[in-house]
């Protein structure tokens, strides 16, 4: 997302920033079916439509005239709406912004908050004078924690979980894969240098093929927590 948004911003393409400000009920996602007749019939067929590509669309649009908007789904199945229909009456509301080189700023923060040992909260405010919107983030304390509020979306970024696989045998293989897909940080050890390779482990953070004891001391650990 971050070497995206600053391609657009070089390029001076317009670009935006969506986020899921709030959902209620089931919110699955799912496109707007057709009615099942046959391409012939002359009854309206409906068009399918994946909300990704509406957020695009309408908020593309939309935001040339605005720095941000939020958009709202229909949520009955039987709505004429150009919005997709979520299904089992749940509802949704997508901030989209105008993209800005404070977001890239924003989402480098956000990923180097991801990365950290220590969670972290952020909070982004949505101020509404008339029909018009202005967006705030802030990043909280630790032991801080707002009081809910239908214009407040708060992010609890989680420590980040670390995976360390200590051999590099073929069956390490699809345990980092897996990991990775988590978005876990995983690194792989081993002693043996002709399997601790990247072209094995295309996916692992590290990759550290020493002797055990150098090993240890190469990978980060995840510091100790106290449970409650």
């Amino acid at each position: 997302m971050i070497a995206l948004a600053k391609r657009l911003l070089a390029s001076g393409t317009a670009g935006t920033l969506s986020t899921l400000f709030s959902a209620r009920g089931s919110t699955y996602r799912s496109s707007r079916v057709d009615d099942g007749q046959p391409a012939g019939d002359a009854r309206r067929r409906r068009e399918r439509w994946m909300p990704e590509e509406y957020v695009a669309r309408v908020g593309e649009r939309a935001t040339r005239t605005a720095p941000a908007v939020m958009l709202r789904f229909s949520t009955h199945p039987d709505s004429e709406d150009d919005a997709p229909v979520l299904g089992c009456g749940g509802s949704i509301e997508v901030l989209v912004e105008r993209l800005t080189p404070d977001h890239v700023a924003f989402l480098e923060q956000f990923a180097s908050a991801s990365e950290c040992d220590d969670g972290s909260t952020l909070a982004c405010r949505v101020t509404r004078t008339g029909e018009s919107l202005s967006v705030t983030r802030e990043w909280l304390r630790s032991d801080c924690r707002p009081a809910s509020d239908p214009d407040l979306l708060v992010h609890d970024i989680p420590p980040v979980t670390r995976l360390l696989i200590f051999g590099a045998g073929d069956d390490a293989m699809p345990l980092c894969d897996i990991g990775a897909s988590l978005g876990w940080h995983v690194s792989v050890v081993d002693r043996r240098a002709r399997l601790a390779t990247r072209a094995r482990f295309p996916n692992a953070r590290a990759v550290v093929a020493s002797e055990w004891e150098e090993a240890v001391d190469a990978v980060v650990f995840s510091p100790a927590r106290q449970r409650c």
